[in-house]
C-alpha cells in the first residue's frame, strides 16, 4: 500500500522559503537554507472589504465620470441632429416678451404712466355685444344687430378653418374677432369627473411657449398663480376615469370643425392639419388670477416651432357667484363662469399669425373656480411661401402678395416686441414697489408689536 509523505515534494529546480528566510539553490537536487538576516521578507496582510473598496473607487470614480460625460455628449450630438416630432419648450423670454401685457391700474397706483395706448382703442364699440349683450344665436340672421351667418361661415373659413355655426346652444359675442359660447358643452357629469379626480396631479400653473406633449410650460410667475395639469397619454391611462371626459370633451370638439384634417393628438401636425393639444385642467383658488396673455405665439416663434395655436375651447366646469369672469382686454367683453359652458375664440389665423386683439385675464376669483382649456393646434410650414397651400380650398393670399404682407409682419412682431419689453419693464418696478412696500408694512407691524423700551425717565 503506498504511503503519502507529510513533507513536500521540493523538484530540483524549486525553491522552498519561510517568512524570514531566504532559500537558494546549489547542487542539483540539493538545497542549503541561510538566514536572510539583511532584508527580511515582510508579511502581507490581506486587505479589509472597506480598503478594497475604496481602491476600487479611488480609480473607478474618474473612469466614471469620464463615461458619463461621453454618454451625455453623444447624446446632445444625437439630439441636435434630430428633428423631434413634438414641439420643444423655447426659451421663457422669447415667449414673455410678445406674450405679456401689463395692469394700467396697478401702474397708476404707484404713479407710473402706462407706457403704451391701447393699439385697439374703439375695436370694444364694434363688437356685436354692443347691441346684443347676451349674444345672438349663431344658426340664423339677425337684421336688427347686423349678424349674417352666412356671411361669418365665409369669414371663418377663410381666415381659420371652416367651421359649424349650427350647433345646439351656440351664440355668438363677436364677429371679428369671432367669439362664441357654447351652453351645454360638457355634461354636469364629467365637469365634476373631471374636478374630482385631478387635485392630486395638480401643480404650479407656468407660463411658456407650452408643448403639444409633456412639459406645461417653462417658467412659474406671479402673473399666473393657479395650479393645472396637462392630461397626457400616461396620465390618461393610469386613470380611465379621466380619460373618458376627456374622449368626450375632444370629440365634441370635433364636430366644431367639419372636414379638418386631424393628426395624432400630441404630436406635432403637418402644415394644414390640426390636432388637439394636450387637455388642461386648472384650478383658480379665491385670490389666484391669470393677467393678461395671449393664447396664440407671435408669427416668428409659430414658424420656428411649427405650430400655431388656431382655436382655444375654454370650458367652466362649475358656477363661479363672485370673481374669476374671461376678459377680453381689448373688446371689453367678460364671461362669468357656468358649468358645463364653453367659450371658443380663435388666437392665430391659418397662416400662422396670431390675433393680438384677444388679449384676455381671468380675474381674481373670490369662489373657487375649475376650467378645462382645449386648444386646437395648427401646423405651419418653416418657410413663408409655403403657407400658401396650409389648407386644401381655402382663399389665401398669392404667393407675391405673400411676401409684402410677411415682411410687414415681421416689421409689426419687431415694434410688438419693443412694446412689450417696455412694458414688462414698467411691470417689473410696479412688482418692485410693491414689494417694498410689504416688506415696510411688516416692519412696522413688527415694531408696533414690540414692548416700549424701559428705562430713566419713563
Amino acid at each position: 500500500m503506498a504511503t503519502t509523505s507529510s513533507l513536500p515534494t521540493v523538484a530540483p529546480s524549486q525553491t522552498v522559503s519561510r517568512p524570514g528566510i531566504r532559500a537558494s539553490p546549489t547542487i542539483e537536487g540539493v538545497h542549503s537554507v541561510k538566514e536572510a538576516s539583511l532584508q527580511p521578507i515582510p508579511q502581507q496582510h490581506p486587505h479589509t472589504a472597506v480598503q478594497m473598496n475604496q481602491e476600487a473607487n479611488s480609480w473607478l470614480s474618474p473612469m466614471a465620470l469620464v463615461f458619463s460625460a461621453t454618454i451625455a455628449g453623444l447624446v446632445w450630438l444625437w439630439r441636435r441632429n434630430t428633428k423631434p416630432n413634438v414641439l420643444e419648450p423655447i426659451p421663457f423670454d422669447d415667449w414673455a416678451m410678445a406674450n405679456v401685457s401689463v395692469n394700467p391700474e396697478l401702474l397708476k397706483r404707484f404713479g407710473i404712466e402706462p407706457p403704451v395706448e391701447d393699439p385697439y382703442a374703439g375695436l370694444a364699440d364694434t363688437i356685436l355685444a354692443r347691441k346684443a349683450p347676451d349674444g345672438v344665436p349663431s344658426n340664423a340672421d339677425d337684421d336688427a344687430v347686423g349678424y349674417s351667418k352666412s356671411e361669418l361661415a365665409k369669414d371663418m373659413a377663410s381666415k381659420y378653418l371652416p367651421f359649424d355655426l349650427d350647433c345646439p346652444g351656440m351664440k355668438v359675442h363677436s364677429v371679428d374677432p369671432p367669439i362664441l359660447t357654447i351652453d351645454g358643452f360638457l355634461d354636469d357629469a364629467d365637469c365634476d369627473a373631471l374636478m374630482a379626480e385631478t387635485p392630486s396631479i395638480l401643480q404650479s400653473s407656468t407660463i411658456g411657449a407650452g408643448k403639444l406633449e409633456g412639459s406645461q410650460g417653462v417658467e412659474l410667475s406671479q402673473r399666473r398663480t393657479s395650479s393645472s395639469v396637462l392630461l397626457d397619454q400616461n396620465i390618461l391611462k393610469l386613470r380611465p376615469s379621466i380619460a373618458e371626459p376627456t374622449s368626450i370633451l375632444q370629440k365634441r370638439a370635433m364636430t366644431l370643425f367639419p372636414g379638418a384634417k386631424y393628426g395624432p393628438a400630441g404630436q406635432l401636425p403637418p402644415p394644414g392639419t390640426i390636432c388637439f393639444e394636450s387637455l388642461q385642467v386648472a384650478r383658480y383658488e379665491p385670490g389666484q388670477l391669470f393677467m393678461g396673455h395671449q393664447d396664440g405665439f407671435p408669427l416668428i416663434t409659430a414658424r420656428r416651432n411649427e405650430f400655431q395655436r388656431l382655436a382655444t375651447i375654454l370650458v367652466y366646469l362649475n358656477d363661479v357667484p363672485e370673481g374669476g369672469n374671461t376678459r377680453f382686454q381689448h373688446l371689453d367683453l367678460s364671461f362669468t363662469p357656468k358649468k358645463g359652458t364653453a367659450v371658443v375664440f380663435f388666437p392665430g389665423f391659418i397662416d400662422g399669425r396670431p390675433d393680438d386683439r384677444l388679449l384676455h385675464e381671468a380675474t381674481a376669483a373670490v369662489d373657487e373656480k375649475w376650467v378645462a382649456q382645449q386648444w386646437v393646434a395648427v401646423g405651419v410650414a418653416a418657410r413663408s411661401a409655403a403657407s400658401s397651400e396650409l389648407l386644401d380650398g381655402l382663399d389665401v393670399a398669392r404667393p407675391d402678395d405673400l411676401v409684402a404682407r410677411n415682411a410687414e409682419l415681421e416689421e409689426q412682431n419687431r415694434i410688438m416686441k419693443e412694446k412689450m419689453a417696455a412694458m414688462e419693464a414698467h411691470n417689473a418696478q410696479a412688482m418692485q414697489a410693491l414689494e417694498a412696500q410689504k416688506k415696510a408694512k411688516k416692519k412696522a407691524q413688527k415694531k408696533a408689536a414690540m414692548p416700549p423700551k424701559k428705562g430713566f425717565g419713563k
